[in-house]
């Protein structure tokens, strides 16, 4: 290797394309201007100062302010904030009327209901901003460096390329480095590639083309070593590094879910709406009646107040945020409200293997002895399981050649599982730790642990470990590899606990059962020992790994977690497709996918990473609806995985656990992490965790998601349906008598109360089954558009009411009732005050029957067209039925009690006069007329589910 070289550098070092697997060690010090003495002081101040500190940095960082701003930004929020503001305005300029009064009590209750909106939606905002923080925490540690050939300890931000770092078991690789050194140097590589098996290194040359899991011959950031010791050469540090890489993927701007879309549509189309009928009643007010400007604008701001839906957005939050407290109850934590609806949408959940199909814990299932194949029952690190063979029974203590692979594979060992009541942690390698399980489960403990008194490492040159252990004077060796290996230093083996002689038909024999293990996606380790010499040569390994007594072979899997299998195909009839993406080797990924039903057919396919990365994007857009599994895929595999679904209008979850997974995380849909396993930055950069990494509970959120979904249809169908009704009376009844059938006060109240109440209420209707038996929506499906249709008719229905009781006051009995009333009360009223009478009392009577039809109606829009009132089971949502007995309540208040007559009904007498009362026969045709028009309404929309009418009723947008 060459000396340091003092000198300063004068070219730019190309770290972003330089393929360091692919050198000598000699090129490598070469290009990175850097000897195995370290870097000089000097030189770490000018890289320093040229490449910047070994840290994630952020390209465009979060601004609280911008953040707040993009808060009112989406069109219905808005034209929310402009109703407001002109109400407000007009409330000002008639301060001290009614008129101004209303106004600003409008203005009031639509600025709060904007202002809450906001605060939530930059709370989510801000909680999603901090994963990138939390993917910089994850780096930063000390580190143990060589410069000017003196080991010192710097903190990891300090690391440049060209510094020699040295590293033992536990600590996190601090930057992408080119090994210089290993002592059976293991490294966990599941945050980077997710892969579950932990990774032997070498020093030996790969080419330039190799994939990230196949360079043996590198450590990468963010990375842990589990055994052995190592010395590197670090090459990329910060956002150059594998993790920047990931870092910068992960900066990727959230795309509006698809109700945030289809509100927005919403938003858009009742802007026009409302600015069009505004222009018309102006116009007619102004240029054809000869009205004031300041009156005529009035009037078009009280027909916008009745068609802006004030309580939609709050509603809409409201709803989510319910159902993220019963999505908590369920094992499900939401960081981002908008997610609870999206799940409803999902058709494509894109699941990592590792942690989340699988338990994450290196599992023995069968173990191979001449005398036969034992299971090994139970999964992960619990001690639950038995021991059978042939489906029978078999205590391992009372088998010899079994209860001496047991204690093989418990003293060859240097994990351990630390259980602390519910949580269970292993320190070292996870195959040892499933080889220490598998032995805790047959009885040993750490009682019967021999002391151990030397060991000979494994490496990737030998592919075996050996360990020497006393037992009251005796010596044994204790041997585990892989199996060909193993089986080249055994000149026996052991067969009912006694010793044979190895022949070749043995060695056959011993094979063939490797390879029908390995066959089933198991990792097959094989275990021999022998009794050593008391004055053995410790400095002589090949004698003491000489002359040893085969004993059997342990198979061992990442096992798939039990409930998995039902919720894929619970997945599959709701039409949702689970496909895996792993970082695993390709025979584990199919027999992990076979094992919970992810593959089912031939046509199924399967790809690794290597080809996925060749794949052009046309090839990509017609295969990947067929592909199933991914395996050894990468952190911008996954991404692209993502990415592509995304654009063929497929809605996509991801679930992982890993620091591999936050790109994808972030760039899907909908993201979601493990509670349990998953790292800080998984779970920050999701949009939920489960805390329970059950994968069955994602399906449980999915139908939570679906019920949200469906119910929040039913509030937005009938707040639509309520302000066509009260947009189109205010324009048919000013247009015909030049007056409103409402005043604002009213029209506030009837806004108000139907968003809070009834609205609100329909959020709890219970669950239908049958929602998980129906395809998930498509993206590009607008429930809102189809709507219209329903809420247009809704509306022409509901006018009928309020101009027929509007015409009842105004031209039939409203002279004569007004003319009784005076006169009972001893009042001589003029002309002009007999007429405002008349107006008040119509006004009143298109009031109550206004909000009686929509507390009726309230029961017939909770139902889609495809069902009927009385198969929908009305009266199975208590908090509809408490909402609508309080709002009748409620509307009876105004009607009667003084103080509210005065403010809602418009009669103005002397003092001391009592108010005109809606009388029983007024009652009598609001009821009869209201529910005979909500029954109307019922009896058209069964002939639309006529096979006659169907042709009508999809044009229409009502089928």
């Amino acid at each position: 290797m060459p000396k340091k070289k003092k000198k300063e550098m004068e070219s730019e070092i190309v770290q972003d394309v330089t393929a360091w697997h692919s050198l000598k060690t000699s090129d490598v010090f070469k290009q990175l201007d850097s000897s195995v003495e370290g870097l000089s002081n000097n030189d770490v101040v000018i890289r320093l100062e040229k490449y910047g500190p070994n840290k994630i940095t952020i390209t465009e960082r979060f601004k609280v302010l911008k953040m707040i701003l993009e808060q009112f930004t989406n069109f219905l929020v808005i034209l929310l904030i402009i109703a407001g503001t002109i109400s407000l305005v007009l409330g000002l300029v008639g301060a001290g009327d009614d008129a101004g009064t209303s106004e600003i009590i409008d203005a009031i209750a639509i600025f709060t209901i904007v202002i809450i909106n906001a605060i939530i939606g930059f709370v989510q905002d801000y909680r999603s901003n901090q994963a990138l923080e939390k993917l910089k925490e994850y780096f930063e540690q000390d580190v143990v460096v060589l410069r000017d050939g003196k080991e010192t300890v710097i903190h990891s931000a300090d690391l440049v390329p060209g510094d020699i770092v040295r590293l033992e078991v536990g600590e996190k690789i601090p930057a992408d480095c080119r090994l210089l050194e290993v002592n059976s140097f293991k490294v966990d590589e599941a945050a980077l590639t997710g892969e579950s098996s932990s990774v032997t290194k070498n020093l030996d040359i790969v080419p330039e083309e190799a994939r990230i899991h196949d360079r043996k011959n590198m450590i990468y950031s963010g990375t842990t070593c589990v055994y052995g010791r190592g010395e590197a050469i670090v090459a990329n540090t910060g956002m150059r590094t594998e993790m920047g890489r990931i870092a910068e993927l992960t900066q990727v701007k959230e795309e509006l879910t698809p109700l945030q879309l289809a509100l927005d549509k919403l938003g858009k189309v009742l802007g026009v709406i409302i600015l069009v009928l505004c222009g018309i009643v102006m116009g007619i007010d102004w240029l054809i009646l000869g009205e004031s400007f300041l009156e005529s604008f009035e009037t078009a701001v009280a027909l916008a107040i009745s068609a802006v839906p004030e309580g939609l957005p709050a509603a809409i939050v409201i709803t989510l945020a319910i159902g993220v407290s019963k999505m908590a109850k369920r094992n499900t934590i939401v960081s981002k409200l908008p997610a609870v609806e999206t799940l409803g949408s999902v058709d494509y959940i894109c699941s990592d293997k590792t942690g989340t199909l699988t338990r994450n814990e290196m599992t023995v299932k069968e173990i191979w002895t001449i005398d036969g194949l034992y299971a090994v029952g139970g999964s992960g690190y619990l001690l639950d399981g038995d021991f059978s063979q042939d489906e029978k029974k078999v205590n391992p203590m009372e088998v010899p050649t079994l209860k001496s692979v047991l204690q093989t594979s418990y003293h060859c060992n240097n994990s351990a599982v630390i259980r602390e009541g519910d949580r269970i942690n292993i320190k070292g390698d996870p195959t040892e730790a499933a080889l220490l399980v598998a032995a805790e489960k047959a009885g040993f403990s750490k009682e019967l642990l021999l002391k151990k008194e030397h060991e000979i490492f494994f490496d990737s040159d030998r592919k075996r470990m050996t360990t020497i252990h006393d037992d009251n004077g005796k010596k044994y060796a204790f041997m585990k590899g892989s199996p060909p290996v193993v089986l080249t230093r055994c000149n026996s083996a052991m067969k009912k606990g006694k010793e044979t002689k190895m022949t070749k038909a043995l060695e056959q024999e011993i094979m063939k059962s490797n390879l029908g293990l390995a066959e089933k996606a198991l990792r097959v380790l094989a275990v021999a020992y022998r009794e050593l010499p008391k004055d053995y040569d410790k400095t002589k390994d090949d004698e003491i790994e000489d002359d040893m007594i085969f004993l059997g072979l342990t198979g061992m899997i990442d096992p798939a977690r039990p409930e998995v299998k039902d919720a894929i195909e619970e997945c599959r009839m709701a039409g949702i497709t689970t496909v895996m993406i792993t970082g695993d080797q390709e025979p584990t990924a199919v027999a992990v996918a076979k094992e919970i039903g992810i593959i089912k057919t031939d046509e199924h396919l399967v790809i690794s990473g290597e080809k996925f990365a060749l794949m052009t994007n046309e090839e990509l857009n017609e295969q990947i609806e067929k592909i199933k599994v991914y395996s050894r895929m990468s952190p911008k595999d996954k991404y692209r995985v993502v990415e592509t679904l995304q654009d063929l209008d497929h809605v996509v979850a991801v679930t992982g656990d890993g620091v591999n997974d936050a790109p994808a995380l972030k760039k899907a849909d909908i993201g979601v992490a493990m509670g349990i396993t998953g790292t800080d930055v998984s779970k920050e950069v999701a949009a939920m965790v489960i805390t329970d990494d059950a994968f069955n509970t994602i399906v449980s959120a999915v139908e939570e998601g679906r019920n949200i979904f469906e119910n929040m249809k039913k509030f937005i169908r009938y707040l639509l349906s309520c302000n066509f009704d009260e947009i189109f009376a205010v324009l048919i009844i000013y247009a015909a008598f030049q007056e409103l059938p409402f005043l604002p006060l009213q029209i506030l109240f009837l806004n108000l109360l139907t968003d809070a109440l009834p609205a609100l209420s329909l959020s709890f209707d219970p669950y239908d089954p049958e929602l998980m038996k129906r395809p998930p929506r498509g993206k590009k499906s607008s429930f809102v558009r189809d709507m219209y249709a329903f809420a247009s008719f809704a509306g022409v229905i509901a006018l009928i009411g309020s101009l027929g009781m509007f015409l009842v006051g105004y031209l039939g009995v409203g002279d004569r009732v007004i003319a009784n009333w005076a006169s009972t009360n001893n009042l001589t009223l003029t002309h002009e005050q007999l007429y405002e009478a008349k107006v008040a009392y119509s006004q009143t009577l298109a009031f109550v029957a206004t909000l009686s039809f929509e507390l009726w109606f309230v029961f017939i829009a909770r139902n889609d067209n495809a069902t009927s009132f009385l198969k929908s089971h009305p009266f199975k949502n208590k908090y509809l039925i408490g909402a609508v007995v309080l709002s009748w309540i409620l509307l009876i208040g105004v009607v009667y009690i003084p103080p509210f007559q005065a403010v809602f009904t418009g009669f103005k007498p002397a003092d001391g006069l009592a108010y005109y009362l809606i009388s029983l026969e007024d009652w009598a045709y609001i009821i009869g007329f209201t529910l005979g028009l909500c029954i109307l309404f019922e009896i058209f929309r069964y002939a639309l589910r006529t096979e006659r009418m169907a042709g009508f009723a999809k044009m229409v947008g009502m089928h």
